[in-house]
């Protein structure tokens, strides 16, 4: 088991620090508001620990950062210097030479940096993506708020796959609520280029690409 130490328990945050805990890696909390780390250490059956402790753990492989942007590079460096793999939400910081150097930290020390574009590896980011590759979208194609569709959607597919009893959602999921969910989200801002796209026809060719 990865033992990891989130950093950050925020708006978004809490959404990391508790899928880490139901995939068993949670071993600590880290905020700066101290009764927000201890309440949510208590909620998960961990440790509310300072950035420091975290770093100077041991038993901890990992960090998670979803801090301020502005203090992504620092923590990140910091912690990699520790010997801790990172996880960092987006951005993994506010200047390219920086994000350099955490890479080459990262290489140096063999250790793991991820930044969290985890919707890239969606299966209806991946779908999506082979389609605009191939050509099937035409050339010029604008999704508006694109990302924000597809962030409803996985909302969307756990959200049927826990009213189901299930903790992890499926692509059967993704089949069933692809039209309805993208159709509401981007109806009013896709444009293709194309002539003759619409809406309709990119998620029916979207949902034979991964039903």
């Amino acid at each position: 088991m990865t033992a990891i130490a989130h950093v950050g328990h925020g708006y978004w945050g809490k959404n990391i620090a508790r899928n880490f805990h139901e995939l068993g890696h949670l071993v600590a909390v880290v905020d700066p508001d101290a009764r927000a780390a201890q309440a949510a250490a208590s909620a998960y059956g961990v440790r509310a620990l300072s950035f420091e402790a975290a770093l100077a753990d041991l038993g901890i492989d990992a960090v998670s950062l979803a801090s301020p942007a502005i203090l992504h590079f620092s923590q990140a460096k910091a912690a990699l210097e520790a010997g801790k793999h990172v996880y960092v939400e987006k951005p993994l910081a506010l200047d390219v030479a920086e994000a350099e150097q955490l890479r080459a930290l990262a290489e140096a020390r063999g250790l793991t940096l991820m930044v969290g574009h985890l919707l890239q590896y969606h299966p209806v980011y991946l779908a999506l993506r082979g389609m605009v590759e191939a050509g099937e979208l035409g050339r010029h194609i604008s999704w508006g708020p694109g990302p924000r569709a597809s962030q409803a959607l996985m909302l969307a597919v756990r959200a049927r796959a826990l009213l189901d009893g299930r903790y992890a959602p499926s692509l059967d999921d993704v089949a069933a609520l692809a039209e309805p969910v993208l159709k509401h989200r981007m109806a009013l801002t896709f444009a293709a280029r194309a002539e003759g796209e619409t809406v309709g026809n990119v998620i029916k060719r979207l949902k034979s690409r991964i039903g």
